[in-house]
């Protein structure tokens, strides 16, 4: 009997180690992360706009952070995103602009939980070069004090318009601001629907493309109002924010002449 005793208590140790160790062995559930486009590999052209939407799921620990990095062929990691989350789930977006200058950029999504533990996974993403811009020539935009003048100008579609004609001014993309209203020739361009400009006289306007432009706007602290126009400044701007399109203004001349009648601006625009 005792035998038996001794036996069933060494056995339930044996079990007992068995179940404990078994216990430790398990090792907790980490944190599940969902990116969409699911593809691994993606081809984009440069200059685009590529839209992620992210889902982030932990397991046995609540969520800590998210991390986007990205590393251009033969460049350095930088890190795109490193967001704080809370608690066992987190839905959001991640709008990221295709670059120029590089054939290739990995995109690492890393996701960490409260205890440490990560999940990564990756998109390849192949870059093609954007389109050139096409260009137009021999524009003349006269000063908003020329009476009966083209003083207002739209991209979109290359029009003038006549301010004394009271036009919407969401058309307006290119106009003088008479900053002093001392009705002289201000050289200070600005827009009434609200674009933006950079003035970049770096930039290489022979050859621009859609993704050249992009970057240069994208690098750069935009304005609305640009004074001290003068020849040859290059002016960058995204005239249409939903289809992501830019344009790319080279002043040709300037011209004060006496009075108001003939003051106006001379450019030609890529778009």
């Amino acid at each position: 009997m005792k035998s038996l005793r001794t036996i069933t208590l060494f056995s339930l140790a044996i079990f007992t180690i068995l179940f404990v160790g078994s216990c430790r062995d398990k090792e907790e559930q980490g944190p599940i992360l969902s990116v969409d486009p699911s593809e691994l590999v993606l081809t984009r052209n440069a200059g685009d706009l590529l839209e992620f939407s992210i889902a982030a799921t932990a397991g046995d620990n609540e969520l800590r952070n998210l991390r986007i990095t990205q590393k251009p062929e033969n460049g350095i990691t930088s890190v795109l995103k490193d967001t704080t989350l809370f608690g066992s789930h987190a839905d959001f977006f991640h709008v990221y602009t295709v670059p120029s200058g590089t054939n290739r950029v990995l995109l690492t999504f890393t996701l960490y939980d409260s205890d440490g533990k990560s999940y990564a996974t990756i998109r390849d993403l192949y870059v093609n070069e954007g389109s050139s811009l096409s260009e137009t020539t021999g524009y003349e935009l006269y000063s908003a004090n020329t009476p009966g003048g083209n003083n207002a100008f739209r991209i979109a579609n290359l029009s003038f318009m006549q301010l004394a004609t009271e036009p919407d001014s969401a058309l307006v993309d290119l106009v003088e601001k008479d900053v002093t209203n001392d009705e002289m020739i201000s050289r200070t361009l600005t827009s009434l629907s609200g674009i933006r400009f950079v003035r970049n006289n770096a930039f290489n306007y022979a050859e621009a493309t859609a993704s050249s432009a992009a970057n240069s706007f994208s690098s750069s602290s935009a304005q609305q109002l640009i004074p001290n126009i003068a020849i040859n400044d290059i002016l960058i701007t995204k005239y249409d924010t939903v289809q992501n399109k830019y344009a790319v203004i080279k002043i040709t001349g300037v011209f004060d002449e006496v009075g108001t009648s003939l003051d106006r601006y001379m450019f030609n625009i890529k778009k």
